[in-house]
Parts: structure tokens; C-alpha cells; sequence
């Protein structure tokens, strides 16, 4: 069985390391960054495939939503799911490159449904063909 791997993005130093525990312990390996600018690096230098990526909205420098936007630029099919206190917009969000939406303070078990709902899209996404998120594909918001 493969060992999947997620990107964990958010300045905050306590929840990088909340997410990492949490998605080592539902099988996991887990790569850490507290911006975009580093998620650029981490990109530019990796050698294994990212399966899912966990991304704060309010970064400094690149936004959350500019760092998925980067993410889907490489060519990946990667899972993502954004978080943050605030929801986006489901019509801004529709059209965008994420997966879902995970609104924080979460609770464990809704960040692992959210996981799954997202790989299970972005799985449904990569078999019809589509490389990019779109209106028509409906944007469903995790609360």
C-alpha cells in the first residue's frame, strides 16, 4: 500500500503540528510549511508525490487560496482542502482551486471526514478528465 503525503500550510506553529499529528495517526506522512513562499521551495525541491494539502487562507505573503492556485499550477492532483476562521464565498470558492473548505476551530473527526470528502472529490475530478476545479464542478463547503 502506498504511503500518501500531505502538505500542511498555516503560520501557525501549534496548528502545523496538530495537523501533523493528526494526519500521521490516519496514515499520513507529513511535510510542514508556514507560508506559501515556502510551500514554493518545498515544490521546487521534493521528490515525492503530494496527495493532499491542508492550507490556511490568511497566510502571510501568498495567500492560502494563491497557494493552492501555485499547488494546482504544478500539474498534481492533489486533494486540497483550505481552513480558516472566515468562509469563503461558495461563488469565489467554486470557481477556485480547492477541493473544500474546513472552517476553524474544527473538531478531529471533521477534519478526517473533510480529508476523505476531498480525496474522494478530487478522485471523481481527476476521473471525468477535468484538471482544474470549475463552476460546474459544485463546490461543497465542510462545516
Amino acid at each position: 500500500m502506498e504511503i500518501k503525503t500531505a502538505l500542511v500550510v498555516d503560520d501557525e506553529e501549534m496548528i502545523r503540528v496538530l495537523l501533523e499529528k493528526i494526519l500521521a495517526r490516519i496514515g499520513y506522512r507529513v511535510i510542514l510549511a508556514e507560508d506559501g513562499r515556502e510551500v514554493v521551495k518545498i515544490y521546487a525541491r521534493r521528490q515525492d508525490k503530494i496527495h493532499l494539502a491542508v492550507i490556511d487562507l490568511l497566510l502571510p505573503g501568498l495567500s492560502g487560496e494563491e497557494t493552492a492556485e501555485y499547488i494546482r499550477t504544478c500539474g498534481e492532483d492533489v486533494a486540497i482542502l483550505l481552513t480558516g476562521g472566515r468562509r469563503p464565498s461558495p461563488t469565489k470558492m467554486s470557481s477556485g482551486p480547492a477541493d473544500g473548505f474546513l472552517a476553524k476551530p474544527f473538531r478531529l473527526q471533521a477534519l478526517i471526514d473533510a480529508v476523505e470528502k476531498v480525496e474522494k472529490r478530487r478522485l471523481e475530478i481527476v476521473g471525468r478528465g477535468e484538471n482544474q476545479i470549475t463552476p460546474a464542478a459544485v463546490f461543497s463547503v465542510i462545516s
